[in-house]
């Protein structure tokens, strides 16, 4: 099984969030900066 590491960082307008292998957080993850709104927080979550 795969583990993954999730980091989320909010600000006022927007929030970033990563994703990275566990065991590898050394290498470049998959990074996404969503516009911080209800509607995007949810998009994030499902």
């Amino acid at each position: 099984m795969v583990k993954f590491c999730i980091g989320i960082d909010f600000s006022k307008k927007t929030f970033d969030a990563t994703v990275m292998e566990h065991g590898k957080l050394d290498a470049k993850g998959v990074h996404k900066v969503f516009e911080n709104s209800p509607r995007k927080v949810q998009k994030l979550i499902l």
